[in-house]
């Protein structure tokens, strides 16, 4: 419930010209919108929230395919990572060789990670922000 909520205030803070999606995971990702992006006027932020209110807990923590899926993207450059866990599943499962990719993958693109950690401490999370330039909010 607090990742959602979090995930649509973050999507309702967005500039209006800002191009965004929807990228999800638990043993395996997914995006909201495949192979793109969406503008967000009002009728896309409605249909990405209604996507979030569908969205259900289960399996895994593939934190290393979906950033590894945000970074596919040569455009993005702003992510918003929630996370209820550390990883747990996908090709990459220790955190501090998913902490040296994502600063590879970021070193000239120079994008910012936010990140929110639900119910618990996750020093990934907290990496992720803090290499990349970023805030970290936790909540229990």
């Amino acid at each position: 419930v607090i990742a959602k909520r979090e995930l649509k205030n973050a999507i309702e803070a967005l500039e209006p010209a800002a191009l965004f999606n929807v990228i999800v995971f638990s043993s395996d990702v997914s995006y909201w919108l495949d192979g793109g992006v969406s503008d967000s006027k009002t009728a896309s932020r409605e249909e990405a929230k209604e996507f979030i209110d569908r969205l259900g807990a289960g399996g895994g923590t593939n934190i290393f395919g979906a950033l590894r899926a945000a970074f596919d993207d040569p455009d993005v450059d702003t992510i918003y990572f929630l996370s209820d866990g550390e990883p747990s599943t996908g090709d990459v499962i220790d955190p501090g060789e998913i902490r040296e990719r994502v600063r590879l993958w970021n070193e000239h693109r120079g994008g910012k990670i936010h990140t929110v950690s639900v119910g618990g401490t996750f020093d990934i999370l907290d990496w992720l922000a803090e290499d990349s330039g970023g805030e970290s909010v936790r909540f229990p």
